[in-house]
């Protein structure tokens, strides 16, 4: 009761925390029972401390986007099943940043659905950067160097230099091969990130 009512006044973040964690571990089900009376910053910590599913699927629908966000990258932590399926539905999202945030949370769980390369489409190029990262992260080897090089030609330079960076990491004859393949780059600093990234495959 004292932590209740000290959660309901206190300030900084850091305490509110602490408040939290320990309010899980007295009683989860108690203190998780009725989340929507709680502030938005509380809202975010619990978001980001829990691993349960079904409070991360509801709190990824709340009004508040920093609480969405949280509960999206707690989807990601979970990379359950019914986890994926909602993080695959955020690809969707009208919210770019939303769109962004389940992308990096895909990559997290290490799976490799076909809607993930269907971002590197995306209207955002954050969107795009970091759909890169997420399928180097998580695909076969082969088919990530063949999607990630078809953003060699981005017109965004850092989603190329990001794309650059992915396929130098990946490695082997597939990935000198790609980026070879675009060594006269008409940017020269993407031409200069080729020549190096050759360098040491």
């Amino acid at each position: 009761k004292a932590l209740m009512d000290l959660l309901e006044v206190e300030k900084y973040y850091d305490v509110i925390e602490k408040i939290v964690e320990s309010l899980i571990k007295i009683d989860a089900d108690i203190f998780l029972a009725d989340i929507p009376k709680y502030r938005d910053n509380v809202r975010e910590i619990i978001a980001k401390t829990v691993s349960d599913v079904d409070v991360l699927s509801k709190l990824a629908d709340d009004q508040n986007k920093k609480v969405k966000i949280a509960a999206i990258y707690g989807l990601g932590r979970a990379a359950t099943d019914d986890a994926i399926a909602i993080l695959i539905s955020f690809l969707r999202d009208r919210d770019s940043d939303i769109r962004k945030a389940a992308v990096v949370a895909l990559g997290e769980t290490h799976y490799c659905p076909p809607e993930l390369f269907n971002a590197l489409q995306d209207d955002d190029p954050w969107v795009r950067f970091y759909a890169i990262k997420a399928i180097a992260f998580s695909c076969d080897k082969e088919k990530a160097i063949s999607m990630i090089g078809t953003m060699l030609h981005d017109e965004f330079i850092p989603v190329v230099m990001s794309a650059i960076d992915a396929i130098g990491e990946i490695g082997g004859r597939e990935a000198y091969e790609t980026l070879a393949h675009h060594e006269e780059h008409p940017n020269p600093d993407v031409r200069d990130k080729i020549k190096k990234a050759l360098k040491s495959l």
